[in-house]
């Protein structure tokens, strides 16, 4: 067998975990409340990233600037991003919440014309934005006209999850600028690293939730921080390192697919058309964004990939 086959395992293998992560989220939210659960994860994920990092014969950085780099680069890429995307998916289905991840890309190019002199918005662009988030309004438009507080709160979710996407767009356009001559395992280390402050948070704020370890909710936690956290961030990698950012990045077409069919397989999740639609206008709108636009920047693309 060539290289080529096994290029191919291992995305089909990236894909199906990505996509089943929202499945394993939904499944352990049931259990535990949501900023001690993403804490968890990543608490048993950075035991498991670090011991390969070091496997590898990397280390933290010690110097100031670059501890202060990752910080920020952490809050945005993990604290903040996870925290809404725990929370928010207690009120809405997996499969949506997969789909409105997806809008990274669009907030990635809004925030990189201001902020990077070579990503500047061009007609092809401003196209797939506009077909994009048409994609979202037809996801959430009908809810705000809500009545009770079952729409309150599924709205409250959608808004979140969209934030925890505005939150990792701003952190993959800040890593082109801050991080990019660090090793990519270093980074996810320290990325991962800043997710484990949500442990204590989660105790403090959640003290009054029970936390029930039942087979499903451990299997969901360690899914989630060995596979859906630590190895699949070694495997993205590899795959970057031999057929590149840019061709990884399609994953980000295959995750909501895997996620609505494993939703409503196993969490009987409603099949709707109006998700579909969406869901095409969005990924539709990744695609006009990336294939029209002048310029292809991986450390910009590469980032649609790791919101998991």
């Amino acid at each position: 067998m060539n290289k080529r086959f096994y290029f191919v395992i291992a995305f089909i293998v990236l894909c199906i975990i990505w996509g089943s992560t929202f499945m394993a989220i939904k499944v352990g939210l049931d259990s535990f409340p949501p900023l001690t659960f993403a804490g968890m994860r990543f608490a048993i994920a950075f035991v498991a990233i670090y011991l390969v990092m070091r496997a590898g014969g990397e280390k933290l950085p010690r110097q100031r600037n670059d501890i202060f780099s990752l910080l920020i680069l952490g809050f945005f890429m993990t604290t903040l991003p996870y925290a809404l995307l725990f929370w928010g998916e207690q009120f809405i289905s997996s499969g949506l919440t997969s789909i409105l991840t997806s809008t990274l890309p669009f907030f990635v190019v809004i925030i990189a014309h201001f902020w990077l002199s070579d990503e500047k918005l061009d007609f092809g662009k401003i196209i797939g934005l506009i077909i994009g988030f048409g994609g979202v309004l037809l996801l959430i438009g009908d809810k705000l006209k809500f009545t009770g507080w079952a729409s309150v709160d599924h709205i409250k979710g959608e808004l979140a999850i969209l934030g925890s996407s505005l939150s990792y767009a701003i952190a993959t356009v800040y890593a082109k600028r801050a991080v990019r001559e660090m090793n990519p395992l270093v980074i996810t280390t320290a990325q991962i690293a800043n997710g484990i402050i949500l442990l204590p948070l989660g105790l403090l704020i959640e003290h009054n939730a029970r936390l029930h370890f039942s087979l499903s909710s451990v299997s969901s936690l360690l899914y989630l921080a060995l596979l859906g956290s630590a190895f699949a961030f070694v495997l993205y990698f590899w795959l970057i390192d031999n057929i590149g950012a840019t061709n990884v990045s399609l994953v980000a077409f295959a995750t909501p697919a895997v996620a609505i069919v494993l939703g409503i397989i196993f969490l009987n999740e409603i099949f709707e058309t109006k998700i579909i639609l969406g869901m095409a206008a969005i990924l539709g709108g990744i695609a006009i964004v990336n294939i029209v636009r002048k310029r292809v920047g991986e450390e910009v693309i590469e980032g649609v990939d790791k919101k998991l």
